[in-house]
């Protein structure tokens, strides 16, 4: 064995018994970062870095890349069929990797006829709140999810339309979901 070898396997030794002992706030594992992090590969930092990361920041971490990054298929759809998968996303990602300022994790609903709104034959708007100081903090998350819910569906399209909501000091965001005329 070369003296290579015999440094990896007792770094390797050494990152196992960091690996069980170590807790996010400890000195001396951030001690040994410091006279190692620039010294170790790839595979040894993840080691590392699994004992400052917990599993639900993982979770987010992987959650938010999914958010940003799935490219979807679009579909010929029903009304009803891509309110289900709108209203999948919004579960799946509201509050999760973005919305953290709005009134609610769940958006209403309303269809025509809805007292609350006018909506139109063949629309659907889903209203949320969000304070009027915080708006520009949501514009990226509110962007990708109209993004998204745009590469649903092949018959329907959305967009974002605000209006200030004076008795709160808050913006009503409407989503404003409608049947593509051909």
């Amino acid at each position: 064995m070369n003296t290579r070898e015999y440094l990896n396997l007792h770094k390797i030794d050494l990152l196992k018994k960091l690996n069980n002992e170590v807790s996010p706030k400890n000195p001396e594992f951030a001690d040994f970062l410091y006279h190692n992090l620039d010294k170790m590969d790839t595979v040894e930092k993840y080691i590392l870095l699994r004992k400052i990361i917990t599993p639900r920041q993982t979770y987010h971490m992987l959650l938010e890349y999914e958010f940003w990054e799935r490219k979807i298929e679009p579909k010929e759809m029903k009304l009803d069929e891509l309110m289900s998968e709108i209203m999948k996303l919004i579960n799946r990602y509201q509050w999760k990797t973005g919305g953290y300022n709005m009134g609610s994790h769940i958006w209403d609903k309303h269809l025509s006829g809805s007292k609350l709104c006018q909506v139109k034959d063949d629309e659907v708007w889903l209203t949320n709140t969000v304070p009027i100081k915080l708006i520009n903090s949501e514009t990226a998350y509110l962007k990708r999810l109209i993004d998204m819910i745009n590469s649903l569906s092949t018959t329907f399209t959305s967009s974002l339309q605000t209006q200030k909501y004076y008795r709160d000091g808050a913006y009503m965001l409407i989503i404003v979901i409608k049947k593509i005329k051909i």
